[in-house]
């Protein structure tokens, strides 16, 4: 039964739950308390308010509270309900939030324009197999509108190529707890960015089979006698995604510090909400593209642009001065 308990979250939770139960046994035992569960709801409380006095995180103390009531959920707690669920450890969490949360630094969305200049630095005629992957994964990220790790996770046999469009699996997604699989279909559109005419040159290049499970993204390894390149073994990593992006920004003249791998989900996804009406598709559309389970979660992702802003206001009647 524990271990069916346990695949209640996913590894990732498990784990950071695990640790920190931990860390709230170790301050226990510093304190000369014995945990016994299910424990008292004050401790929980003097916990969570030593948390703010020292680590002053929003994010630590949310994650012990989650952490917490997680674990008692999985034991029986009697008529009183779970100790760690009450109002002064919901309001000690609100405080964290208030006290300690930091505005959002959203990265700037990369342009379509962005785009067309990377494919022409890095995927013109000739390029090397280190460019045509730095191409691609512009183009499939902010055309996919995929989290990164979505992307790095793609394998080659979660890509189907039609003649007309790319159907990509997402085996796993942030807003797919349930590992049920998300369908991802992008349509050729020629040019030097096609995301259809990139993925054939770069597989090609790679030699990459279209039914194996090896990784799309993956480090390269350089060969200096001739100055080609080769794909390793290993995934590529997200701190190296995040440098690429980076790297290919300043490559072409963008200062990069406001760019970063989140640039390409919120650049497609931007432009696509503002083009919207010329296509005939439908938000819903886009939400299902971008895998999103709310508008609000979709909303984060969207810049508007200033014209569309100045619109609203230039609905108001103006009047001459000899009318007023």
């Amino acid at each position: 039964m524990v271990e069916q308990l346990l695949s209640s979250k996913a590894n990732s939770s498990v784990k950071k739950y695990v640790s920190q139960y931990r860390c709230f046994s170790v301050y226990l035992k510093s304190k000369g308390v014995i945990l016994v569960l299910p424990c008292d709801s004050l401790l929980v409380s003097e916990y969570l308010s030593y948390l703010n006095e020292t680590k002053r995180s929003y994010a630590v103390v949310l994650s012990a509270f989650c952490a917490l009531k997680w674990v008692h959920d999985l034991i029986p707690h009697g008529a009183q309900g779970n100790p760690v669920d009450t109002a002064l450890n919901h309001n000690l969490v609100q405080a964290s939030k208030r006290m300690f949360s930091r505005p959002v630094n959203k990265k700037e969305p990369i342009t379509p324009d962005m785009i067309r200049r990377i494919c022409v630095k890095f995927a013109h005629e000739g390029s090397n197999l280190s460019g045509l992957r730095t191409a691609l994964l512009f183009v499939l990220g902010f055309n996919g509108l995929f989290r990164i790790n979505e992307l790095l996770d793609l394998q080659a046999s979660d890509i189907l190529v039609h003649d007309d469009h790319l159907e990509i699996n997402v085996r796993s997604s942030k807003t797919d707890q349930f590992r049920q699989g998300n369908k991802v279909f992008i349509a050729k559109s020629g040019g030097v960015t096609c995301p259809h005419s990139l993925l054939s040159r770069y597989f090609s290049a790679a030699s990459i089979d279209l039914n194996s499970s090896a990784y799309i993204f993956r480090t390269l390894q350089p060969h200096r006698k001739d100055g080609s390149y080769t794909l390793g073994p290993r995934r590529l990593s997200y701190t190296r995604c995040r440098e690429l992006v980076k790297e290919s920004l300043l490559a072409i003249g963008i200062n990069s510090v406001s760019y970063s791998t989140h640039s390409l989900r919120s650049g497609g996804a931007t432009f696509i909400a503002n083009n919207l009406a010329k296509s005939g598709s439908s938000d819903r559309l886009l939400m299902l593209h971008g895998r999103w389970k709310s508008e609000s979660a979709k909303n984060m992702y969207v810049k508007d642009s200033l014209d569309s802003r100045l619109q609203l206001t230039k609905l108001f009647p103006t009047f001459d001065i000899e009318e007023v």
